[in-house]
């Protein structure tokens, strides 16, 4: 299977492929990329979906967002990598990582979900306290609240921010189910 897919990519008929790459196992691959600064990123992606990706583009970068994209050829334009791998997205929807990595770029950590739950399973905390739904209330204990659908639901509040942080996992994915984030897995 290595032979097969690395002879596609050394006589694709398209030209040639700028990025290393790299087998991990039988099923996953990395492909080696830059940003601008020249930093140096691994995607992952399935080692099914090298070719599709050596006969589209001409390379893969890293944007500052951290989402590979590649330059399509011949066409002067660049398209985000996770799109193009499950296919393009229906109107009103986006493609999610399951595991919250934008450079994994396996089918299993990619699909298709609504803006809105798109938003909700990212993983950012606006609170003072460091952990995501969990904020400092008037009397110096940690509160919990998660909002889903415009309304904000409380779970009470918890002398550190640790125990509230425990508690917020659970409600989220009680409330949220898979689009909670997860725990982070790589290949």
């Amino acid at each position: 299977m290595k032979n097969h897919v690395l002879n596609q990519i050394e006589g694709s008929e398209s030209g040639r492929f700028k990025n290393a790459v790299r087998f991990i196992n039988e099923k996953t691959m990395l492909i080696y990329c830059m940003n601008h600064k020249l930093d140096i990123f691994d995607v992952i992606i399935d080692i099914e979906d090298l070719p599709r990706i050596v006969e589209r583009y001409s390379s893969i970068y890293v944007n500052d967002k951290g989402y590979a994209y590649g330059n399509v050829r011949k066409a002067n334009r660049k398209e985000q990598l996770h799109r193009f791998i499950i296919g393009g997205t229906k109107e009103g929807y986006v493609c999610h990582h399951r595991n919250g990595i934008s450079l994994d770029n396996r089918k299993s950590n990619l699909n298709e979900i609504s803006f809105a739950d798109n938003l909700r399973a990212a993983r950012k905390s606006n609170a003072k306290s460091g952990f995501r739904n969990v904020y400092t209330s008037r009397n110096g204990k940690f509160q919990v609240r998660v909002t889903m659908n415009g309304k904000t639901k409380n779970f009470g509040t918890y002398p550190t921010a640790e125990e509230a942080n425990e508690i917020a996992i659970v409600k989220r994915k009680e409330m949220y189910g898979n689009l909670e984030g997860g725990d982070v897995v790589c290949y």
